[in-house]
């Protein structure tokens, strides 16, 4: 089964599959969606994996004095900034402070005024926005003067942040991959299009359809079976190479895979690296 994005929908599943028949969770990075013990697999890194990513790139960035923005209405929204937080100050870094937000609120200005009024000025700000509260956050950032770098989550990525315009110009975000060396995205977003007739909305969540598929393919060749309990022993200890480039499974639910760090530039986003991070906070 390819199951759906956020644990709010992917553990009732669970409990109904119990483990009988693997379930790949295409999009999802929520850890609680991550478990062998009952046939549940990411296709994709967890949170934790890309908000380390973000951290440790800050790092290299040279950014020293953080602001991080988030949420409790779903784990996304706190997992994140907690994990960049571990890593960002195990490096030496300082977050100055946590700002908290709901989903569905409609003006940043209270956010906005106290990152605006610390001193000294955070060098850069981490959050797991998506549009709609993103394009507003990041208008009222800018309109007050605030300059300070932000790095994201693969939410501004979903949303496509770089729709806005301008006020989303220079920010950097996570991704599960981009088209380049090292992987088959390209081929895969040209084969898509001349299909359909149309392009894939969104490459790298495309993209990980697409490995859903090679990872269910390579575990009943390498079993020559469709038993359930048979492919999930297989999932668990699988390594492949699917669109997005390698993936290796090892034992866990969780894939070993780079994060993808992008920008946007001229309207859209640009490549900037690739890697896996050094330390993954709360691991």
């Amino acid at each position: 089964i390819l199951g759906p994005p956020f644990s709010v929908y992917g553990l009732p599943l669970l409990e109904v599959t119990n483990g009988s028949v693997p379930v790949l969770f295409v999009t999802s990075t929520e850890i609680t969606l991550s478990d062998p013990d009952r046939g549940s697999f990411l296709v994709s890194f967890d949170d934790r994996v890309q908000a380390s990513a973000a951290a440790e790139f800050a790092v290299t960035r040279g950014f020293r004095n953080a602001v991080t923005i988030s949420s409790s209405d779903i784990p996304y929204l706190n997992i994140t900034t907690a994990a960049f937080t571990e890593v960002f100050e195990g490096a030496g870094g300082t977050v100055a402070a946590d700002l908290s937000y709901n989903l569905g609120d409609t003006d940043f200005s209270a956010q906005v005024n106290e990152i605006a009024g610390l001193d000294p000025q955070p060098d850069v700000i981490y959050s797991a926005f998506f549009l709609p509260e993103a394009g507003v956050f990041l208008k009222q950032l800018r309109e007050a003067g605030v300059e300070s770098a932000v790095i994201s989550a693969d939410g501004y990525d979903a949303s496509q942040v770089w729709t806005i315009g301008d006020d989303a110009e220079g920010v950097f975000f996570t991704s599960h991959t981009f088209p380049g060396e090292g992987n088959t995205v390209q081929g895969f977003l040209d084969g898509y299009e001349a299909a359909k007739g149309e392009p894939i909305e969104t490459v790298a969540f495309g993209a990980l359809g697409a490995d859903a598929a090679q990872i269910a393919i390579a575990a009943v060749e390498s079993t020559c079976s469709t038993e359930g309990e048979t492919l999930i022993g297989a999932i668990r200890n699988l390594s492949v190479g699917v669109t997005t480039g390698e993936t290796s499974y090892a034992g866990g639910g969780t894939p070993q895979r780079n994060v993808t760090i992008l920008t946007v530039t001229d309207g859209g986003p640009a490549f900037v690296g690739s890697f896996f991070p050094s330390v993954v906070g709360g691991a």
